[in-house]
């Protein structure tokens, strides 16, 4: 507001000071109360949200552990599909056959060096109880994948002359189109290993500026390559590296914005896969959200899978300008509705219960509730993330009035502790925990809405809460 003198940086402060003396003041030995250290660093780490998901496992080794079949996929782990129905990915059975094709052209004794070179490299990870050796992994397969690749493309031009019946079978043209993909893919697996190894594990929620930086360089690195040698198509890299990701369409974005030369035969076949994968994905974020229990317990996940679908949304969105099919504008429209209506209808009710919970049944003493404020606070800062998040797509419209409803909610929970702090002064007494719990009110409210309604609420009833904390400090044991 023009004029208006601007809101101190208070909130954390007050909530802290009030947050210690409540927690303080409880019994010690209570096995299920947050102490005072543990609110403390949550506020100097700024907010730290305790309901983060916990990292994802590795993905595990086939149960006859690394084979020479194993490695040979490794570049393109994440296309390979067992049901062969999905048009973006590489059916298994493909695969094999190209693993046939190659498996007999490699000479006996080099491929008993790679079993035995494999066999060691799983006994030390297994004797160091470790994953496999990731540098040791491309450094063999930096070995085998060239001459796969020789092997492969040497085996397609036999198919194509008719003298080889592995790679030529019931859809004969579209075997040999996969297979030429492989072999493109092996051929780029330096590279499609170094992106993997920064990327880490998938599912990749988003990339970072670090991350995005590093894919950028390594693509315009192979764009300058393409240019001399055609088959260096940095596209091919960027669509096995998408399958990582939650939201692919913010690599391709990236991908469109680069000089990386003329597309290739397979840059532009992999291209063609760049909408089904980027809708598919969305689709799969938007089932897997109505798999999600509706309740309490479930709220961090569901916070994290609806930031996710809504930034793979958005990214999708800005595809519109690098040349999107009108099919898929109006496909991803559909989605973008279909997430609004889910926001708005189902999960928009479980944050709202789950931020005013501490509050409900008679809850004005804080003290009866100090993990339910702070997953209240780690809920209000979820969801105005995701109120940004949503924004771009236009599904803000079905948050904003009831995060304005629950606004509204908030601030009659303050008037009425404020109204038993007046009524506690009137009787000459203090109510340590109805103070906190307004000051934790409030704190919640600024998440949502910002420090100037907040401090707003806090200048209204600032003689309660100074009378309440010098209550509660002569309480403290430092």
């Amino acid at each position: 507001m023009v004029g208006a003198e601007p809101a101190p940086a208070m909130s954390r402060g007050v909530q802290a000071r009030l947050a210690e003396a409540l927690l303080l003041t409880e019994d010690p030995s209570a096995s299920d109360s947050l102490r005072a250290a543990e609110i403390s660093a949550w506020y100097r780490s700024g907010g730290a949200d305790p309901l983060a998901a916990r990292p994802r496992a590795r993905p595990q080794l086939p149960s006859d552990g690394p084979t020479p079949f194993w490695l040979f996929c490794v570049p393109f782990e994440d296309m390979l599909d067992s049901t062969g129905a999905d048009p973006t990915r590489l059916p298994q059975e493909a695969v094999r056959a190209c693993w046939r094709a190659v498996e007999g052209r490699v000479a006996a004794e080099p491929g008993e060096t790679l079993e035995w070179g494999l066999a060691a490299l799983a006994e030390k990870a297994r004797l160091d109880g470790t994953d496999l050796d990731p540098a040791a992994i491309d450094v063999i397969g930096g070995r085998w994948w060239p001459i796969w690749q020789q092997s492969l493309t040497s085996a397609i031009a036999d198919a194509r002359a008719g003298h080889l019946e592995i790679l030529v079978g019931r859809n004969g043209r579209k075997l040999l189109a996969e297979a030429e993909t492989v072999a493109a893919i092996l051929r780029l697996a330096g590279p499609i290993q170094r992106l993997k190894g920064l990327l880490g594990p998938p599912p990749i929620a988003h990339l970072s500026s670090a991350q995005k930086s590093a894919i950028r360089s390594e693509l315009e690195s192979l764009g300058r390559a393409h240019r001399r040698e055609v088959w260096s198509d940095p596209r091919i890299v960027a669509h096995v590296v998408a399958q990582r990701l939650e939201n692919p369409a913010e690599l391709f974005v990236m991908t469109a914005q680069l000089e990386l030369g003329a597309v290739s035969e397979h840059g532009k076949r992999l291209g063609e896969a760049r909408e089904p994968l980027i809708l598919a994905r969305s689709a799969k974020q938007l089932a897997a959200l109505d798999e999600m229990p509706p309740t309490g317990s479930a709220v961090p996940e569901i916070i994290a899978a609806c930031e996710i679908a809504a930034g793979a949304l958005a990214s999708a969105a800005e595809l519109e300008h690098h040349g999107a099919s009108a099919a898929y504008l109006r496909e991803l429209a559909r989605l973008q509705e279909a997430f609004a209506q889910r926001l708005g209808t189902t999960i928009m009710p479980v944050l709202r219960a789950e931020i005013v919970a501490p509050w409900q049944d008679g809850g004005e003493d804080a003290r009866s509730d100090a993990a339910g404020v702070l997953r209240a606070e780690a809920v209000a800062r979820g969801l105005a993330r995701l109120t940004r998040s949503t924004a771009p797509i236009g599904a803000e419209t079905a948050v904003r009035p009831q995060i304005a409803a629950l606004l509204d909610e908030i601030e009659a929970i303050v008037a009425r502790l404020a109204e038993g702090l007046k009524a506690a002064a009137d009787r000459g007494e203090t109510a340590v925990g109805s103070g906190a719990a307004l000051v934790n009110a409030v704190r919640t409210l600024e998440l949502l809405a910002g420090s100037d309604r907040a401090h707003a609420l806090v200048s209204t009833h600032a003689a309660l809460l100074n009378a309440a904390w010098a209550e509660a400090e002569r309480d403290i044991v430092v």
